[in-house]
Order: structure tokens, then C-alpha cells, then sequence
């Protein structure tokens, strides 16, 4: 378990945001991570992860935004088809339940509440993600992914092994 709190007064008496602070950084609400792994033998193992981000106000030129809380939940399997670590096959799940949700550490400010700020938000991140991969002991090329325009991600990674 983690857990992060960052305080981002600023000396022009604004808490940072994206847009009025020209990317520099943004105000992000206290976070927790937790994670739980089980290893069911020598050649098979399964994990997940949550990660649960607290609403924060944030204080702004143009007034008060909230930002919303969330929770995003990963899961994961490794399986090591040769003993000797030689060949191991991965599966990610990423965002588990398909949330939407604006990342407080992205561009996910939302100021549509403000009065003459309505359409000023910032993107939601993308949903559900698998990922597979393949890896030849330690000497693999990077993964090649794509997506898809539904709003499903899949990364696939057929990788070779270098000699």
C-alpha cells in the first residue's frame, strides 16, 4: 500500500491547473495504491492494483473547480512456459471496469461549471486496456501497440528475441 498527498500553492495565491499555468503542472488529490499478488506456483502468477484518487478543490483565476475522485483497478497474469525463464507469456487488463474519469495528473481539469467556461474540459482517459506480451528472457524487442477507435485499447506484443 502507498499513499500520496502533494500541496501546490502557488505564490500567485492559485492552486496549479493546466490551463492557467500553461501545462506546468496540476493540482492532484490524495492517492492511494494498493496491490495484492498471489503466486500459485513456480511458473504462475496473478496480481491486481487499485489506485483511488480523492476529489480535490482546486482554486482558480476564474473560480473554484472540483475535481471528481476515482478508481481505476488493474489486473495481471504471468505465465512461464519454460522453466528456465526463457519464454513467458503476460496478460494486463488495465482499467478493469471501464471508468471514466478525468486523471487529475493528465489534462483533466473541468471548468464547466464556471459561468462562460462551459465546454473547457479536459479529455477523459482512454477505458478498458488489455495488453499481451511475450518475453524471451531479457533479451526482447519493445512491444508494438495499437488501438482501437471504439475506445478499446489492445496492445499486443509480438515481439521476437534478439540472438
Amino acid at each position: 500500500m502507498s499513499y500520496h498527498h502533494n500541496d501546490t500553492d502557488l505564490s500567485d495565491g492559485y492552486d496549479l491547473n493546466m490551463w492557467q499555468h500553461n501545462g506546468l503542472g496540476t493540482t492532484i488529490g490524495d492517492t492511494w495504491t494498493l496491490s495484492a499478488d498471489y503466486r500459485f506456483s513456480e511458473s504462475l502468477e496473478m496480481g491486481w492494483q487499485g489506485r483511488f484518487v480523492e476529489q480535490v478543490s482546486v482554486d482558480t483565476l476564474v473560480g473554484e473547480i472540483d475535481k471528481a475522485g476515482y478508481g481505476v483497478q488493474d489486473v495481471y497474469a504471468n505465465w512461464m512456459v519454460l522453466d528456465d525463464e526463457r519464454l513467458t507469456l503476460s496478460l494486463t487488463v488495465k482499467n478493469l471496469f471501464d471508468k471514466q474519469y478525468l486523471d487529475h495528473a493528465s489534462n483533466g481539469d473541468d471548468f464547466e461549471a464556471i459561468p462562460g467556461y462551459e465546454g473547457v474540459i479536459g479529455a477523459y482517459e482512454p477505458g478498458r486496456k488489455f495488453v499481451w506480451a511475450w518475453r524471451c528472457g531479457s533479451r526482447c524487442l519493445p512491444l508494438r501497440k495499437t488501438a482501437n477507435p471504439g475506445g478499446l485499447a489492445v496492445s499486443l506484443g509480438a515481439s521476437g528475441c534478439m540472438p
